[in-house]
């Protein structure tokens, strides 16, 4: 039985393809910007250590382990990258003091504090709205209430966005709303959370974000009840999840955006298409892959 994906982790496409030997992932040569095909087992850079890129299994431990730096290969709860403790001492001038969650380094800490902070309650954006936000991979603020509701205002927004994952159909909504996590990369949507925009006890607009460091968030799906459209409730949404990312001292958005909806997000919400040194600084990131769309970015304001 192949354990493996069919396709590309980074392009979504089929072809000739390189196998990780740590998890199901494959890939192209050409996607992962390397001149020859690597010997014996080869790990990919999802699997391996941010800081030293190297790999090793312990079988017997049946853990991850490096056998030349002698400690456990850890994943950040911030950024969700692999790492070993040995070598976050080593590339960091102050030692990590975290006791609730393994991270990477100061600034993976910081995100991480904040945006437990961000979980508790509700913040204010006037006129009688607030919004909640709620990630399942913490237990603040998470309810499963709270998902219905995103899930309801996702369906009335956008079709079941299916993606063929190895004969089956997964629906990438509901995933992404419960930051499901997968050995896969093609359908692992951890560190996913959800924006909610309310009003009175009713929930009027969703968004889905995802961090990847300071450098940038991702958004693949932001919808609104068709009752309050032509409202400002979009605008009401974004401009609070760009005073979270702000907070959070996250640098830039990117959306995919359709066609006939991309000269709204450039004029009306100061989006602009990606710039070449974004193109390259997400080509090998774990970003949800979309056919047929354009990416966009934007800059976030410090306040």
């Amino acid at each position: 039985m192949n354990l493996n994906d069919e396709t590309c982790a980074l392009c979504i496409d089929g072809g000739d393809l390189i196998c990780c030997d740590s998890c199901p992932s494959v890939f192209h040569q050409s996607c992962l910007n390397i001149n020859e095909l690597p010997s014996g087992d080869w790990h990919c850079i999802f699997c391996c250590c941010k800081f030293c890129g190297l790999f090793a299994e312990n079988k017997k431990q049946n853990t991850i382990y490096n056998r030349n730096y002698g400690c456990v290969l850890l994943t950040c709860q911030s950024c969700r990258k692999k790492y070993h403790e040995t070598c976050l001492e080593a590339n960091n001038d102050e030692t990590i003091h975290f006791n609730r969650a393994s991270v990477c380094g100061k600034t993976c800490q910081e995100i991480f504090e904040r945006f437990e902070i961000l979980l508790r309650g509700k913040h204010d954006v006037g006129n009688g709205f607030y919004v909640t936000l709620f990630c399942k991979s913490h237990d603040i603020g998470w309810s499963g209430s709270k998902i219905d509701m995103a899930l309801s205002i996702m369906y009335e927004c956008f079709q079941p966005t299916f993606v063929n994952h190895n004969g089956n159909q997964i629906d990438m909504i509901p995933n992404i709303l419960s930051s499901s996590w997968s050995s896969s990369l093609a359908i692992n949507y951890a560190g996913f959370f959800t924006v909610l925009l309310e009003e009175g006890g009713h929930a009027i607009s969703v968004a889905t974000v995802r961090i990847h460091e300071n450098q940038y968030a991702e958004m693949p799906f932001i919808g609104t009840r068709f009752m309050y459209r032509k409202r400002g409730m979009c605008h009401r949404l974004m401009n609070a999840i760009e005073l979270m990312l702000s907070y959070l001292n996250v640098e830039m958005l990117i959306i995919p955006s359709a066609q006939e909806v991309l000269h709204t997000w450039i004029s009306c919400f100061g989006f602009e298409p990606l710039d070449m040194t974004t193109k390259n600084l997400i080509k090998n990131k774990n970003v949800v892959k979309f056919f047929g769309v354009e990416m966009l970015q934007k800059r976030i304001s410090k306040v």
